[in-house]
């Protein structure tokens, strides 16, 4: 929960800057924190916690060991090393080890050293999925690792089951709903002239870079995560999940693919036939349609999730072989 933390401590000068920041919006960092802690209580269940790091190993009382999703088995997000908690070593010797749509992001199989440790550890795996289609050659010709293609655990339910867990609040409507993982304040001033032009409020989930900025959502759980997106006239991101959840609610949207690791983005996109809704930030105030047609996507949405379904089906009942 170390991301939770109400006020973020540091020495450098953006550390201080962020320091700064959250004691002013003390209230609203609670807040979410509150949130946040209710969610994973409310609907998670969890074992103890396992401390021990990458040597220890977890007892021997489960059946089955599944790391994923998401960007796990990316370099860039671990430092330039291979976690081997996300490879289950801490796993006893001979336990059954699966993966589940684990993501690489863009990682593009130029470090050597990462690769073979990959290939080791994953030798271990009786089976492997991963979440973009980009990532299947690079994992044969680099690690000898056959793996599968299957769609983010999100996908696994569907939205009237998503729906369950929204909250969308009080929120006045109609708006436009802007959910950056990076270059915030850009996002939301495109957000703003584009609700402009249709008549509506901006809104932004994420930290208000500026004491006079408005329309900024910073106590924000995931219940409320879901609400807005779900209430949302329109969602602009470059977030690989606001754009998932954009898709199972059915809200028009527009991804920005040239913020951070594009080629996830994109390779979604793409497989639910939803290219023409993505691009760069500069150029997206002339391409963003007011609606999007999901008709194509429900189709290939469909039949992803039916493999996806079957894979896990797969894992909990089969013995699986690579």
């Amino acid at each position: 929960m170390k991301g939770l933390w109400p006020v973020r401590i540091g020495v450098t000068g953006y550390a201080v800057k962020c320091m700064a920041h959250d004691i002013c919006h003390l209230r609203e960092r609670l807040g979410k924190r509150k949130r946040f802690l209710g969610f994973y209580r409310g609907f998670f269940h969890y074992t103890a916690p396992f401390h021990g790091g990458g040597q220890a190993v977890l007892h021997k009382g489960y059946d089955l060991y599944i790391s994923g999703s998401d960007q796990i088995w990316n370099p860039a997000v671990t430092n330039g090393f291979p976690d081997p908690a996300y490879f289950l070593r801490t796993a006893p010797k001979g336990a059954k080890r699966v993966s589940l749509s684990s993501s690489l992001g863009d990682y593009d199989f130029g470090n050597a050293e990462y690769n073979s440790r990959m290939r080791e550890w994953l030798k271990d795996y009786q089976y492997v999925s991963v979440r973009e289609r980009t990532s299947l050659l690079p994992l044969k010709q680099h690690c000898d690792i056959d793996a599968e293609h299957t769609l983010d655990p999100v996908f696994l339910l569907d939205e009237g089951e998503w729906g369950k867990y929204a909250d969308e609040g009080d929120v006045r409507k109609p708006y436009l709903l802007v959910y950056p993982m990076k270059n915030t304040r850009e996002m939301m001033e495109k957000g703003r002239m584009l609700a402009q032009r249709w008549g509506m409020q901006a809104l932004c989930i994420g930290d208000c870079p500026g004491i006079l900025d408005r329309g900024y959502i910073e106590d924000a759980g995931p219940a409320q995560f879901l609400g807005l997106i779900k209430g949302a006239e329109f969602v602009l991101t470059n977030s690989f999940h606001a754009t998932a959840f954009s898709v199972l609610f059915r809200r028009p949207f527009f991804c920005v693919t040239d913020a951070h690791n594009p080629g996830r983005l994109r390779d979604f996109l793409e497989l639910l036939h939803l290219e023409r809704y993505g691009g760069g930030l500069g150029d997206c105030l002339g391409r963003v349609e007011r609606s999007v047609d999901f008709s194509g996507a429900e189709a290939a949405l469909e039949r992803y999730r039916d493999k996806l379904r079957s894979y896990v089906s797969g894992i909990l009942g089969g013995d699986g072989d690579g």
